[in-house]
């Protein structure tokens, strides 16, 4: 009896993964999320993924891979990832 082991793929390396094909390579991703490459490869590995780097990879890939999709532990949905930190809302209250 030939049986597959049941392989449910970490839907967050798969996140990661689709980040990765929006911004065509693993070092353009990183690029733009300001961060190393190897920081993404072991993200895709292991599927951890830092607050701060799930809402880098929400901005780098314009919403194409929400920060939910990389942490839904934290947010439910792209709606409730707070893309403006804290630089940001100084830099907007200081108009």
């Amino acid at each position: 009896m030939d049986t597959q082991p049941s392989f449910t793929p970490n839907p967050v390396c798969a996140a990661v993964a689709r980040a990765i094909a929006v911004k065509q390579s693993q070092h353009k991703l990183a690029a733009a999320c300001g961060v190393s490459q190897s920081l993404i490869s072991r993200a895709k590995i292991d599927g951890h993924v830092s607050a701060r780097l799930a809402i880098a990879i929400h901005r780098a890939t314009e919403g194409a891979v929400p920060g939910s999709a990389l942490r839904p532990d934290l947010w439910r949905s792209p709606e409730h990832v707070p893309l403006e930190d804290a630089a940001d809302a100084a830099a907007g209250g200081m108009s």
